[in-house]
């Protein structure tokens, strides 16, 4: 008996965990994508209300020439004008660059509830000897054209299939009433399951997209930046930065890595350095950037820094961090660092780096194993009264 459990319970541990796995692949795909979701959401937002506005007048120029009895009642003719109103809406805040998530959503909720009311004053309301012929479509296309968690999305056609089926009983036949209500319910549930299964599909499109990015942006080694992404992520800060906004670059290197790849080899070199990346990364916030300039050579932008002191306090955590790696490594392990604090805005990133590089120069000639913390604004000040000197 035991043993007949035992498939099943690993059966039920199989199916639990791809439960599990599909909720975080999608928490994960609407916490990290939420802007994404939403410009993509508006931008569907216009197409799909300009191709209704055209689809709609289409059908009641061409209707009365294919059912010859045919008239345009109030709810058709208002269908045209809504989803135009909702495209100029749309177009206009989208061509404007607006991206609040909050007035995206409200947008595109509004127009399905739009829609639905419609289709009911058309298939519940308007024909009473005739079966429906939207609501079926309208509940499998507008939840899964929409990107939303399921419980707004549902929440919202629920609301519509609870008044489709009032509406129904009370405007149709009772047996055309349940033909059609159990048609409708027919298809909620048939979209639940596809807008579920389109949802899972982008959420693994998005995850998947956003992991190769990052691995094509961090260094296989460190598991920091490596030197392309580092370089534009800090020349794009500087060119961004708020006036006032002080920030330091610090530049460092580990001290005599090349004797250690020497003599202890390539392969304890590559662990040193994979140590060294796991120190930056403890040491400094996920808000600052930090790569791998190239070799033993390490960069990290400080943003937003209070003070010197702050800057002063993280080099000597690092160095200490650094140095306390010869335990694990049984060599003797040290690094340097040239910083370069900066407050004004006019200084462009290769300036920036080479004032910083002299910086670290300057720290290994001094004897290694230390930090060198400059301002900028003084080391300028320091250049132009020197040239000034030389043409007196």
């Amino acid at each position: 008996m035991k043993k007949e459990n035992i498939p099943k319970e690993r059966l039920n541990n199989k199916i639990q965990k791809k439960i599990r796995y599909g909720w975080e692949e999608r928490n994960k795909f609407f916490e990290a994508g939420a802007e994404e979701i939403a410009a993509e959401n508006l931008r569907m937002l216009v197409d799909v209300s300009m191709a209704s506005t055209l689809v709609i007048l289409f059908f009641i120029m061409i209707t009365p020439f294919i059912v010859t009895d045919w008239k345009p009642s109030i709810w058709h003719l208002m269908a045209a004008p809504a989803a135009l109103a909702f495209y100029l809406v749309s177009f206009w805040y989208r061509s404007r660059g607006g991206n609040s998530i909050g007035v995206i959503r409200l947008m595109c909720l509004s127009f399905i509830a739009c829609l639905m009311t419609i289709v009911i004053g058309i298939d519940a309301m308007q024909y009473g000897n005739q079966p429906s012929a939207f609501m079926q479509a309208m509940l499998i296309a507008l939840p899964s054209l929409f990107t939303f968690r399921l419980y707004v999305i549902y929440t919202e056609m629920g609301v519509f299939e609870i008044a489709y089926i009032f509406f129904t009983f009370s405007y149709k036949g009772e047996t055309m009433a349940r033909n059609n209500c159990f048609s409708s319910i027919v298809g909620f549930v048939f979209s639940f399951f596809v807008a579920g299964l389109i949802q899972r599909l982008r959420a693994e499109a998005y995850n998947m997209k956003n992991q190769y990015k990052q691995l094509s942006m961090i260094d296989s080694l460190t598991g920091i930046l490596n030197k392309a992404n580092g370089e534009f992520l800090i020349r794009s800060y500087l060119e961004e930065r708020k006036a006032g906004e002080s920030c330091a670059l610090l530049i460092m290197d580990v001290d005599n890595f090349k004797k250690i790849n020497d003599t202890r080899g390539h392969q304890i070199g590559d662990l040193v350095l994979e140590a060294v990346g796991e120190v930056i990364l403890r040491t400094f916030r996920s808000t600052d950037i930090m790569g791998r300039f190239g070799g033993d050579e390490f960069i990290i932008m400080m943003k937003n820094v209070p003070s010197e002191e702050v800057v002063r306090k993280k080099c000597q955590k690092l160095l200490d961090e650094v140095h306390d790696l010869s335990r694990r490594f049984q060599c003797e392990l040290t690094c340097s660092i040239g910083v370069a604090c900066l407050e004004q805005n006019d200084i462009d990133y290769e300036t920036l780096f080479a004032i910083t590089d002299d910086i670290l120069y300057e720290a290994k000639t001094t004897g290694k194993a230390r930090v060198v913390l400059r301002q900028v604004m003084e080391i300028n000040s320091r250049k132009r009264e020197e040239k000034h000197g030389e043409n007196v």
